[in-house]
C-alpha cells in the first residue's frame, strides 16, 4: 500500500523544522509517550556506546540535542550537525560547549573516516531515500567503525492496523525486515527494534502502563517491532 508521506522533498522538511524549533522541546517532552520514545531512545544509543566504547562520536541531525546533550552529560565526546540553523540554535543555549554544524545528512561536512561511531535517531526516516543518508554516515565513520539509525517497520501488526484504519494519514517511509536485509546483505550488519507495540498506546491512560510493562518484559519478534535499529559495521 503507498502511504501518504510528511514530507515530499527536504524543502518541506527544513522549512518545518525551521519554524518549530524554538519550540521544538516543549511539544516533545511534555507527555508518556514523548517521554517514552525519548528514553528508549536513548537506552539503545547507551547501549552500543557501553559496548564498544567509542572515543569519536557523531550525531547526524542533532536536532536541539535532545539525545545529544543527555549522552554528553554521560562523558561521551560527541559531534553534532543538523540542517537547521534554527534547531543548532535552541541546541547552542542549552550548552554551548557542544560542537555542531550546520549540514546535511546526504552530504555531510566531516571527512571520511573520522568516527567510532556514527548515529541518527528519527532522520533518515524522512529521506526520498535512506540509502544516501546511510552511504555517508558510513563514509565518515572510520574502519572497525559503526553506523546505527532507525527506520519504521511497515510490517508491523500495529503499522498494518493503522494503515487499515487510516490509509490517508500522512507518514515516514516504510521499510520491510526482508527489504534492509537484501539491502545489507554486503555489510557487517545487525537489525534489531524498539516498541512492540502500538506508540498511540501511551495516550490512553488506562493502558499505558499496561502496554509499558508489556513493552519491557514481553517484547515481540524484530519482524514485529514498530520501529528497527540498523547496525552496521565499517569493514
Amino acid at each position: 500500500m503507498k502511504t501518504r508521506l510528511n514530507f515530499k522533498t527536504k524543502k518541506e522538511f527544513l522549512t518545518k523544522y525551521e519554524a518549530i524549533a524554538e519550540d521544538y522541546d516543549s511539544q516533545r517532552s511534555t507527555t508518556f509517550e514523548d517521554k517514552k520514545v525519548l528514553k528508549e531512545q536513548l537506552n539503545i544509543i547507551n547501549q552500543i556506546i557501553k559496548k564498544n566504547q567509542p572515543k569519536k562520536i557523531l550525531e547526524a541531525g542533532c536536532g536541539t540535542g535532545r539525545i545529544l546533550i543527555p549522552l554528553t552529560a554521560n562523558g561521551n565526546k560527541i559531534d553534532g550537525f543538523d540542517l537547521s540553523k534554527n534547531m543548532l540554535n535552541q541546541l547552542s543555549k542549552k550548552d554551548p560547549k557542544i560542537r555542531t554544524k550546520i549540514g546535511d545528512i546526504e552530504k555531510i561536512p566531516y571527512k571520511s573516516d573520522t568516527y567510532d561511531l556514527v548515529y541518527s535517531i528519527t532522520v533518515l526516516i524522512h529521506l526520498t531515500n535512506f540509502e544516501k543518508g546511510f552511504r555517508e554516515m558510513y563514509r565518515v565513520a572510520k574502519k572497525g567503525g559503526l553506523v546505527v539509525f532507525d527506520l519504521p517497520n511497515k510490517c508491523s501488526f500495529w503499522t498494518r492496523l493503522s494503515l487499515l484504519f487510516d490509509p490517508n494519514k500522512k507518514r515516514t517511509r516504510l521499510y520491510s525486515l526482508k527489504e534492509l536485509k537484501e539491502y545489507f546483505k554486503g555489510y557487517e550488519y545487525q537489525i534489531t527494534g524498539i516498541f512492540s507495540y502500538a506508540r498511540t498506546f501511551y495516550k490512553i491512560h488506562v493502558l499505558r502502563y499496561i502496554i509499558n510493562f508489556l513493552d519491557n518484559y514481553l517484547k515481540l519478534p524484530i519482524s514485529q517491532r514498530t520501529q528497527f535499529i540498523v547496525i552496521v559495521k565499517k569493514n
